[in-house]
């Protein structure tokens, strides 16, 4: 995920235009264990926690953007994130 967010900030400004004002895409990200429990290096050396680099994506994204954080491990939060997934379809 960290990969496609910095391949994402180095496309074309006007892509990024196109890509960040589509109405009809949304993200929704979906993470295991405590927000602020890991750190993730984002730009090496720098770390941030979870909370943080959600954060910065949905703001990003403004309006169609959402995160969720789950007391699970990385396995049992795909059965959560694919059942609330298939919810929203």
């Amino acid at each position: 995920m960290i990969n496609y967010w910095q391949a994402y900030q180095n496309l074309p400004k006007a892509q990024l235009a196109d890509i960040s004002n589509n109405k009809h895409k949304q993200i929704r990200l979906t993470f295991s264990h405590s927000a602020e429990q890991t750190t993730i290096p984002v730009v090496v050396p720098t770390l941030m926690s979870k909370k943080e680099f959600a954060k910065e994506i949905c703001d990003h994204f403004e309006k169609s953007c959402s995160y969720q954080f789950y007391n699970q491990s990385h396995g049992e939060v795909f059965t959560t994130s694919l059942l609330e997934s298939l919810k929203r379809f």
